[in-house]
């Protein structure tokens, strides 16, 4: 039976020497910065001048992105081994850092969404330069925004909420291990590893691949199914019941900075154009010498080299 091991990232571009000492010393420097920044509040002022404007909007930017890289740092470590104690404990430090700095900023934040007037918003938007199409979404939010206590009340509560359920929903999913069949050899995997198996050029493993992977969560859909319904039901409430959100996806459109009907064209074309994910199935089972395609088959690699042939697109 072959185990894999686990391996290392090296994440020195984001932490180098990354001890207790170092990373409390960064998370001090992002607290002061903060703090500082926080002092403005009562001086803002709709007609503040462009130039001071854009010095704020480079202090925030600064601050976001200090703690942007420790909060990488944090998740990436976490990514590597979803399984050690160490890392979910920095993980869940940084988190709760990263909730506070957002609430220190929550102010100026909601001060441009909701109370520079729109005269004032074009002046100052027209001379932040890079800023300029951030600044805009950011108005874009301002009807769905809430007040400043409700915000932070929900950017603290996420930390132990639906991010702790992804977390929690991490830790269970990434200790699944597969046993899984490959030329004879019974191996353990991870679900990384069994997924390059999808690819093989045997039907056999790459049916064996799946149905491996298709148990493991079927064995554990209670607790699972539990965790995806409590994700789904806080989307609802917070962006339905609480911001004004129409829909379930328009709280994704608007976060893309997308609006409803260009999604509504993209499904449209989608779905008048499915005979096209049908064509490319069959000749797809074709180039597999089978008579109909499994969902095991989807990602087979072909049995010969295919000469591309582009055909010329007319009537768009």
């Amino acid at each position: 039976m072959v185990r894999h091991e686990l391996g290392k990232w090296n994440l020195d571009e984001l932490a180098k020497n990354p001890n207790r000492a170092t990373i409390d010393k960064k998370l001090a420097r992002i607290e002061s910065d903060s703090k500082r920044f926080e002092k403005i509040k009562k001086s803002l002022n709709p007609k503040v001048s462009s130039r001071k404007f854009l010095k704020l909007l480079h202090d925030v930017e600064n601050i976001t992105e200090k703690s942007s890289v420790i909060g990488g740092y944090a998740s990436l470590r976490y990514s590597e081994n979803t399984q050690s104690d160490e890392a979910t404990a920095l993980l869940t430090r940084i988190s709760k850092f990263g909730s506070d700095i957002e609430n220190r900023l929550l102010f100026f934040d909601l001060w441009w969404k909701r109370q520079v007037d729109e005269k004032n918003a074009k002046r100052l938007i027209k001379s932040a330069g890079q800023f300029s199409e951030y600044l805009r979404f950011k108005r874009l939010l301002a009807k769905y925004s809430l007040s400043e206590p409700e915000e932070k009340i929900i950017n603290t509560l996420d930390v132990t909420g639906v991010s702790a359920l992804v977390k929690l929903y991490d830790k269970i999913t990434n200790a699944y291990v597969y046993a899984v069949t490959v030329d004879g050899k019974k191996r353990i995997m991870n679900r990384e590893q069994l997924t390059t198996l999808v690819r093989s050029k045997k039907a056999k493993t790459r049916e064996a691949a799946y149905k491996s992977l298709f148990s493991k969560y079927g064995e554990n859909k209670g607790v699972t199914g539990e965790i995806y319904q409590n994700i789904v039901l806080n989307w609802r409430d917070e962006g339905i019941g609480m911001r004004g959100f129409s829909s379930p996806i328009m709280i994704r459109n608007i976060s893309n900075n997308i609006d409803n009907e260009t999604t509504k064209t993209l499904l449209g074309v989608c779905k008048k154009n499915s005979k096209i994910f049908q064509k490319y199935f069959l000749q797809k089972a074709k180039l597999l010498g089978m008579r109909k395609l499994r969902r095991y088959d989807l990602y087979a690699p072909s049995k010969s080299k295919i000469k591309e042939k582009i055909t010329p697109m007319i009537n768009l």
